[in-house]
């Protein structure tokens, strides 16, 4: 059973490729790192760094943080890795990486900022491209997806069930782990959910008869819903996670990734602050303003 916790969130940060945030909803601007990425540089993920500041980590390894805490760190060893990051997430102070070379490498931003380079590596076993990686509710346990919707777990992450053992025949492009039970949401590459263990089903991109190019799904922070992330930097909310107005127009480099903002404690709400809905007929409106004024 869902736990029936009434939260709301005050918003979040949307990062782009070149380093751009774009906030969201009440959230405070820390700054943007565009200014500070490198030649042939972009995000690949970010996180929340605390009460004040987010950071990001680059395709080369270089992690950037904004706000209260403002320091530059590379994940890697120089003296014995080759930087390359093609996937990665975030946990408190916790990241992970997928080198591209069928490796996932976990190591604490903390131990970084000293040049520590300890850590937890594993191999993976499939050859399949990797689309995304999910750290698990208490951050000791990895899920890694693959485009072909078949799942590697470590730690004290469960598997149960992924798109090869329902046969399911489309490209899996991003997971979110059901934050109080054994579950997990994956979408594939349009916006269509499928859930599995105590994931609940709250709808889907396709299933309100539209189509986007989807980035990330995010979970409701008790399991009672998700937010959608297109490449247009459009943020889709289902069941009680809340409707943001987006930010049509103002994306120049490709979306990275969503971050959500503190979650906040509330008595007053039923079904978030806008349905669906009303948020796909604004949604519409705007893009079609948008194409008026072209």
């Amino acid at each position: 059973m869902i736990p029936l916790y009434e939260t709301t969130s005050s918003g979040g940060w949307l990062v782009e490729k070149n380093g751009g945030v774009q906030t969201v909803g009440d959230s405070p601007f820390y700054g943007s790192l565009g200014n500070v990425l490198k030649e042939h540089e972009e995000v690949i993920a970010a996180g929340k760094g605390g009460s004040s500041s987010y950071y990001v980590i680059t395709s080369k390894g270089n992690i950037y943080s904004a706000g209260t805490i403002r320091e530059e760190i590379n994940f890697f060893n120089p003296e014995s890795e080759q930087a390359n990051v093609v996937k990665s997430t975030f946990f408190r102070s916790r990241i992970a990486v997928y080198n591209g070379n069928r490796k996932i490498i976990i190591r604490d931003i903390s131990k970084l900022s000293k040049s520590q380079f300890d850590g937890i590596e594993f191999d993976l076993v499939s050859n399949s491209e990797v689309s995304d990686l999910r750290f698990s509710n208490t951050g000791d346990g990895i899920y890694v997806l693959f485009k072909d919707g078949s799942l590697e777990v470590f730690g004290e992450a469960k598997n149960v069930g992924d798109f090869a053992s329902e046969k399911i025949n489309v490209a899996a492009k991003s997971i979110a782990i059901c934050p109080w039970d054994i579950g997990y949401w994956i979408i594939d590459e349009i916006g269509g959910v499928f859930c599995f263990g105590s994931a609940d089903y709250f709808g889907s991109i396709p299933g309100d008869g539209f189509s986007i190019k989807s980035v990330q799904i995010i979970a409701h922070p008790w399991g009672r819903g998700y937010w959608i992330v297109d490449s247009g930097g459009n943020i889709f909310p289902f069941g009680y996670a809340d409707a943001f107005s987006n930010v049509l127009g103002n994306i120049s480099s490709g979306v990275a990734c969503f971050v959500p903002d503190e979650i906040i404690p509330s008595e007053d709400r039923v079904f978030g602050s806008g349905s669906i809905v009303e948020f796909l007929d604004r949604w519409v409106q705007e893009k079609k303003n948008t194409q008026d004024e072209n």
